[in-house]
This record gives C-alpha cells, structure tokens and sequence, in this order.
C-alpha cells in the first residue's frame, strides 16, 4: 500500500490538467473519439485507482468499441504523445506534450521514424481513417518483404479506394497487393501499368457479368479468371460470351459455372467463337432427340444427363444407328417389361454385333422376334409357364424348330406334356432333346411315340429309362400327371 494516497471521494473533486498546448496543437485536428480516448487515459494515468485497468473497462466507460480505442492509442502513438508498450495486456504510455514539441527526448518508434512521410501520404489518401498498428505493419510488409516501392504501395491503396470506397477493408488491399508483387509490379510505373490493364480487363469481365445478369464491378479474382480463359485458354471475348449461353440452366448464374463450361469446351478443343456454335448446335440437336427418346421410354419430365448424352453419341457415331433404329430399340424395350435406358444400350449393343444399324433393319428382326414370342407364349400357356419369353427362349425355339426341324405341333404337344412338372421348361427342353435322338419330327410320330410308352406301361414290359430323360422329376403320384415321363421306353 502506498504511503500517502488520495481518497476516493477526493478523486471525484480532483482534476485532471490539460495542456494548453494539446488544444491548441491536437486536439483541433483529432477525431472526436479519439480526443475522448486520450483525456481519459490521461485521467487513468493521474488516478490509477479510479477505474478497471482493462482496455474493455476503459471502452465501456466511454461507450466506444475497443478497436476504436486501440486506433485511437495508434493515432496518439504515431504524433508522439503515447507509446504503445504492449499489446497483451493491453498498456500505454503517456509522454509530456512540451517535450513532444520542443525537447524531442521522447522514445519514437523506429518504424513510425522511418515512415513518417509515407505515413502522412498515406493517411492522406485514406482521410479521417486511421489505422491499428498490426494494419501499418501490414502495409509496411507491401514495402519491406513484397519488395514494392512506398510510391507504387501508395498507389495501390489510392486505386483500392476509387474502387472499394475509404472504409475499404485492409483484407481486400492485401490480397491486391499479393497478386500486384506475383506480377511483378514494384515500382510506380509498374503501379500505373498494372491499373491501365485493370481497368481493360475490368471492362471485358464486366461485360460477361452483364452477359448473366451481374451487375457489378468485378473482382481481383475475376479478373484473375478473366486472363486464364483469354491468356492461357485462347477464348475471345465473343466465345466467352457464347458459354454463358449455358448458365440458363442454373438458378443464379456465376463466373464460377462459366468457368466449367469453358474448362469443358477447352478440354474437347472447341475455343473459337463458330466451334463453340457449331458444337452447341450438334448438341442441342442431340439433347432434342434425346428428350424423344426419353419420352419413348415413358420418361416425360426428365432431362438428358451428360453421360446420356455420351451414350447415345455412342450409339450413332461409333456404332453408326440412326435415330429410328434407336426409337425401335425404346418400343421393344418397353415391350419387354424394360423401359430404361440402360435396356436399351443393351438391345442396341446386341443389334450392334449382329450386324443391324438401319431401322428397316431392326424392324425386319423385331418382327421375327414378335412372331417368334407368339409361338412361344402359347407354348408357355400350355406348358404353365408364367414368364414372358427371352432371347435364350427364342434361340431354343428356333433351334427346335429350324434346326432339328420340328412341327409347330409337336412343340405345342410336348408343352402340354410338361405341364405340372416342377421345372416345365427345363423338362421341356429334356423332351425335346429326347424326340430329337429318336427323329420324332411331326406331331403323328409324338402320339404314336407317346401311345407306346402307354401300352408298354400297361402291359408290364420292361422298360429302359431314357438317357434324354433323366431328369429328377416327382413320381405320378406326387405331381398328379397321368403320364410317367421318366419310364418312357426307347424305341
């Protein structure tokens, strides 16, 4: 405890003496704010117990945010009349204004020495805004570490205000004078080139903005973006404005989506102006013709993806269909049960390696096909089979009846004999096997085969299992058939 002090009640009737010579020197020039800020901490010097010696007690008390408070403190520290001594806590010190004005014994950062001129420049071009003192550590580093002259720094920051206004955020002037230094930009003629560029590139970007309905001043990284597609990609102006035609696919439109489609187009070689046409034309053409088969396949509210349209660019360039053959493939999709996309890559895959591209083509096998689900879905009637035919069937029934020569009759007869089986057509297909060792082609030799087998059950002859016939199947009294396959005898 001191040995002497003041009471606290004497505290509030004390005062707190203020040089006539800050008046008249600073405090006309100061910000209001500011000036607070300095009456106040002097009072706190004078009576060290009259409040909380934080910075956010101080702020509270004269209902100022504490970053006001701090770009106060930096405003005072860089006229000389305080000195920052640390910034965690948070403490100033104050020095005499006479010795400020006319002794000059007072301890001057160095840096606030070496750049007062360029200080005074630069409060100049940003007005009443003051600045922290990490924020003119910052702009000293443009200097110092960016290599970038006081002049050309000074420069950027006038053209950073023009563009962004005097609030403009030192975030923004940073990232500015980043990609000013990685362009080489160091001095002021370098300055006064880079903003000629600008404001050219600025009012080419603009007008792809406008293009897609943004109405702004575009962004250093617009900007950017801007000289990859020209510079790096080789699009002109008027090709980029053809790939915006693309973001009426999308909600908000953005440089960002332009950006994708310009990437696309430059990977598949389309970068002038009439390719870019010439390839939106084909592939609107394709879109067009894809919606048609999509509503084929009864798919009326779905847009065509990129890999559909890959597909089908497969399907009549590489593979050399038309779009009939491609709408057949849809109708005979959908007639099997199978109306997607996927079904018909498969039919025209199929047709593809059988030789058939053309729709007269395609129509001519679609009506064999037709004709031959026909006979065979009256052989799975009779035969109690609940399927519908497939391309295996078609070929066991072609190679039955063209093949081993078979009657249309027979087949039918030897269905119905499989009826009630546990696995009809797989019996079937035994059976047939079967007639066909034994030359059983018409459906007289069938009977006459099946009349044998009866009269040899009946009059207890010994009877050979068929080798055709060797089929695990259920006895008669099982599965209720009045016919006993697996004794028929060999002729």
């Amino acid at each position: 405890m001191a040995f002497c002090k003041l009471s606290d009640s004497a505290i509030l009737f004390d005062v707190t003496p203020l040089e006539n010579l800050f008046i008249q020197e600073f405090l006309t020039k100061a910000p209001g704010d500011f000036v607070k800020v300095y009456v106040y901490g002097l009072y706190q010097c004078l009576h060290p117990g009259a409040a909380e010696p934080t910075s956010e007690a101080f702020a509270l008390a004269l209902g100022l945010e504490t970053e006001t408070v701090y770009n106060a403190f930096s405003y005072w520290a860089r006229d000389g009349l305080v000195r920052i001594v640390s910034q965690d806590p948070f403490t100033v010190e104050f020095y005499n204004v006479k010795n400020r004005l006319y002794q000059n014994n007072y301890e001057t950062p160095p840096e606030l020495a070496r750049y007062s001129d360029f200080n005074i420049s630069l409060q100049s071009v940003l007005g009443g805004r003051l600045l922290h003192t990490q924020d003119l550590q910052k702009i000293y580093d443009w200097i110092e570490v960016l290599g970038m002259e006081p002049e050309a720094v000074l420069h950027m920051v006038s053209h950073c205000v023009e563009r962004k206004g005097r609030q403009v955020s030192l975030a923004y002037m940073n990232k500015v004078a980043l990609s000013w230094a990685n362009d080489g930009v160091r001095t002021l003629e370098d300055a006064e080139r880079r903003i000629a560029r600008h404001a050219s590139e600025s009012t080419q970007t603009q007008k792809v903005l406008s293009h897609i309905g943004v109405f702004r001043t575009p962004t250093v990284d617009e900007n950017r973006l801007f000289n990859k597609w020209t510079e790096e990609w080789g699009f002109s102006l008027d090709a980029i404005l053809l790939a915006c035609r693309e973001t009426t696919k999308i909600q908000k439109p953005n440089l960002a989506y332009v950006h994708r489609v310009l990437a696309s187009l430059y990977e598949q070689g389309f970068v002038k102006a009439a390719d870019i046409e010439a390839h939106f034309s084909a592939r609107d053409t394709i879109g067009a013709k894809l919606r048609e088969v999509l509503l084929a396949l009864g798919q009326k509210s779905v847009s065509p993806t990129q890999a559909q349209n890959i597909q089908y660019a497969r399907w009549t360039r590489e593979w050399g269909m038309d779009h009939e053959t491609v709408l057949a493939a849809c109708t005979r999709a959908s007639e099997n049960g199978r109306a997607t996309f996927a079904a018909v890559n498969s039919l025209l895959e199929g047709w593809h390696n059988s030789n058939i591209h053309s729709c007269s083509e395609a129509e001519e096998m679609l009506e064999c096909e037709r004709a031959l689900d026909g006979a065979l879905g009256e052989v799975f009637r009779r035969a109690g089979i609940v399927r519908s035919p497939g391309q295996s069937d078609r070929a066991a029934y072609t190679k039955w009846r063209d093949t081993w020569g078979m009657e249309e009759g027979l087949l039918l007869f030897a269905a119905e004999l499989s009826a009630g089986a546990n696995q009809p057509w797989q019996f079937l297909q035994k059976l047939l096997s079967n007639y066909h060792k034994k030359g059983v082609l018409t459906l007289e030799q069938a009977r006459a085969e099946r009349r044998t087998h009866t009269a040899n059950r009946q009059s207890g002859a010994p009877r050979k299992k068929l080798d055709g016939l060797n089929y695990d199947q259920r006895p008669p009294e099982q599965n209720g058939l009045d016919r006993d396959f697996d004794d028929l005898s060999a002729s």
